[in-house]
């Protein structure tokens, strides 16, 4: 029994120390970096890949291309992906803003897909426009290769380039940005409820988006309001949704006292040369997250939002 009790916890220290963090708080209205650990490490995104998803359906909205009201229909493709999924049929209809819930909410890789083909016709169509708006944005060192965030070792980004993704979709859509406070919604007779738990523990929190793969660890994008300020947060590479919650609290904590101080400050686009903060550094091959298997192993993953099954 002790030998067990001594494996298991040896299982658990090396995942911990495996774990290559990755992390980033910035002012909302200066873009000046309160925080930053690994800031320019490459990544996987996971489903923070939907951020993007969503910026492009916001988008086409703003621009009159699509409407919130708009029915889609379900592809063959969409009904096929793995992972979390809404478990949407081919043939069946879907509104504009039911897809952004489920992205949003459920994390659904099925609804990605249907996404992608509303806005440009094809999930192919839709990448290439993806990592367009990534480059005028200022991600230079994101890649995307499909909607969802499912795994692609070439699909790669740093926090840095999340929080100017996050910072991009509050400034510009701020007349959308509500959804992302949604913590339910329903879809024919099925309810959906919300992942994150993160707004619930911290005061002023506003979603954004949970991320998880094994590969790429426990991911958020989230924004605080607190009084006159608005910090965005974006963390990755934490070993389970708790620690990840927790490590968040605290840095953000740190930074709500920080940010008051009047000291100057390197924006995003300073910091983004910086090797300091593992600009040129290499991506973490190995498994992450505890609940993924043994230390070390790169483990079989999808991608999806936090659930209960996790």
């Amino acid at each position: 029994m002790c030998r067990i009790f001594i494996f298991f916890l040896l299982i658990t220290v090396l995942n911990e120390v495996q774990a290559e963090r990755s992390s980033v708080i910035v002012d909302l209205k200066t873009t000046e970096v309160i925080y930053a650990d690994n800031a320019n490490l490459p990544v996987y995104p996971a489903s923070l890949t939907k951020l993007m998803t969503i910026y492009l359906i916001f988008e086409a909205i703003q621009q009159g291309k699509l409407a919130f009201t708009d029915q889609k229909i379900i592809s063959v493709r969409a009904q096929r992906q793995t992972g979390s999924k809404m478990g949407l049929r081919k043939g069946k209809t879907i509104t504009i803003r039911e897809l952004i819930l489920g992205l949003i909410i459920r994390s659904a890789n099925d609804a990605a897909i249907v996404a992608a083909e509303a806005v440009a016709g094809s999930e192919q169509a839709f990448v290439w426009a993806m990592n367009q708006r990534a480059s005028v944005l200022g991600m230079k060192d994101t890649v995307f290769k499909n909607a969802s965030g499912l795994p692609d070792p070439q699909q790669v980004t740093t926090a840095r380039d999340m929080a100017v993704l996050a910072i991009a979709l509050k400034k510009r859509f701020p007349r959308y940005f509500h959804l992302f406070s949604e913590k339910q919604f329903r879809y024919g007779k099925r309810l959906f409820k919300t992942h994150n738990y993160f707004p619930q523990k911290f005061t002023g929190a506003v979603g954004m988006k949970t991320g998880f793969t094994c590969d790429a660890g426990y991911n958020l994008v989230t924004l605080v309001n607190r009084g006159k300020q608005r910090l965005i947060g974006v963390i990755f590479g934490e070993s389970t949704s708790k620690k990840r919650d927790q490590r968040l609290a605290e840095l953000m904590d740190m930074a709500l006292l920080d940010s008051q101080k009047k000291v100057k400050r390197k924006t995003l686009d300073r910091i983004r040369h910086d090797t300091s903060q593992g600009a040129g550094g290499k991506i973490n091959k190995r498994t992450l997250a505890l609940s993924c298997g043994r230390p070390g192993r790169v483990s079989p993953s999808s991608s999806h939002s936090l659930s209960s099954s996790l």
